[in-house]
């Protein structure tokens, strides 16, 4: 099968396809094919094991990613799975002609095509001066990709490569729709149920990662993007994407760090960022999709107008200082405008705004809320 073999057993594999969904395209039947292949080897998802010990993936990289640097440190990527290695050459595209499709601080993102036949996203981790340090981040988004393999409304994930100029890469399937912010832009009038639909499956694929005991972290319209697997731009789907802030909860809170996006992020996440004394888990998560759902359903992002002040120009320790006093004061707070939605589905909403963490709705129950709504306007609308 040309596979690439590491001390264990090689094979890639995808995550969710298309909810139950029927796939009739070549694209749909080689993801099935691959997916099969996995469910062979792994028939029991829910109870992979993402922390013994495996360093073959690093194995990979020390060999294949510019061999004249000296080798880092070894950083162990511990997976209990064998390791999703993808030859170069199957994944096609040309960086020196390929404009990137997204760039940030972790590096770049190229579309590209699996075998020639099956579009797939290519997220490098080349934007830092050390080779250790590309790797540690690299490290953070496969072992995410491998704690929400498998789950629906994630990106699915193809596996990982290794360019010698471009350094590691995380492949999943391409979503052609852009950003969930992208795809509102540019579909101002889609019709209410549709906006709530996009929210509610945001939802349920972040529930499904809170049953697996994993927060997302960093949820925001950038970091959600929507998928046409049967190649219908009708019928879409929601993937999340961005899982190198992706963490196993071994408690019911994780420990302290900030990498989130801040008007989107929990008050105990940019506590967090402020004071290194409070933890945050799935809660955290509920708040952000509520901000996402507020966007989706009112066509605007709420941003405080706290952050949008001069005087803080780059300072985001000093932005989250005032964010967190005027929440705390209770002089800011998103809310829905009237008449948007039902007063049940309001107050689900609204409930994911309560500063007690443990207070707020479950992303289930935000799911189908959401859900629920959708299709009612949609009974409506007909």
């Amino acid at each position: 099968m040309g596979f690439r073999h590491t001390l264990v057993t090689v094979i890639v594999i995808v995550g969710h396809l298309a909810s139950g969904r029927p796939e009739s395209d070549a694209n749909g039947d080689r993801f099935r094919s691959y997916q099969r292949q996995f469910l062979r080897g792994f028939a029991d998802v829910e109870r992979l094991q993402v922390d013994p010990i495996i360093d073959d993936a690093l194995t990979h990289l020390h060999r294949n990613w510019l061999h004249h640097r000296p080798p880092p440190r070894v950083f162990r990527i511990s997976f209990g799975i064998p390791v999703s290695f993808i030859q170069r050459s199957r994944v096609r595209f040309n960086p020196t002609r390929d404009r990137p499709i997204g760039v940030g601080s972790f590096g770049t993102v190229y579309k590209a095509s699996l075998d020639g036949v099956v579009p797939v996203a290519v997220k490098f981790f080349n934007n830092h001066t050390a080779m250790a340090d590309s790797i540690h981040e690299f490290r953070n988004e496969l072992r995410g990709s491998y704690l929400t393999v498998g789950l629906p409304n994630v990106a699915p994930f193809v596996g990982f490569i290794v360019d010698r100029t471009l350094g590691p890469g995380i492949v999943t399937r391409f979503g052609e729709g852009g950003t969930v912010s992208q795809f509102l832009e540019r579909n101002k009038f889609i019709p209410a149920h549709i906006r709530l639909r996009l929210a509610a499956e945001l939802c349920t694929g972040v529930a499904g990662m809170h049953a697996r005991n994993v927060v997302h972290g960093d949820i925001n319209p950038k970091n959600v993007v929507i998928g046409f697997p049967n190649g219908v731009v009708g019928k879409f789907e929601v993937w999340i994407i961005d899982l190198s802030s992706a963490r196993a909860l071994s408690a019911q809170y994780i420990p302290n760090m900030m990498t989130c996006t801040i008007s989107y992020a929990s008050p105990e996440q940019v506590r967090a960022g402020v004071t290194g004394d409070f933890r945050w888990g799935a809660p955290s998560d509920v708040w952000s999709l509520a901000m996402v759902a507020l966007y989706c359903i009112n066509g605007v992002a709420w941003e405080p107008e706290v952050l949008k002040r001069p005087q803080i120009g780059n300072d985001i320790f000093k932005a989250c200082q005032l964010y967190l006093k005027e929440l705390d004061d209770g002089r800011i707070w998103p809310a829905l405008p009237p008449n948007l939605v039902s007063k049940s589905t309001a107050d689900v909403i609204h409930a994911c705004f309560t500063m007690d963490p443990e207070r707020r709705p479950s992303s289930a129950a935000l799911a189908a809320a959401l859900e629920q709504e959708a299709y009612r306007l949609e009974l409506l609308s007909t």
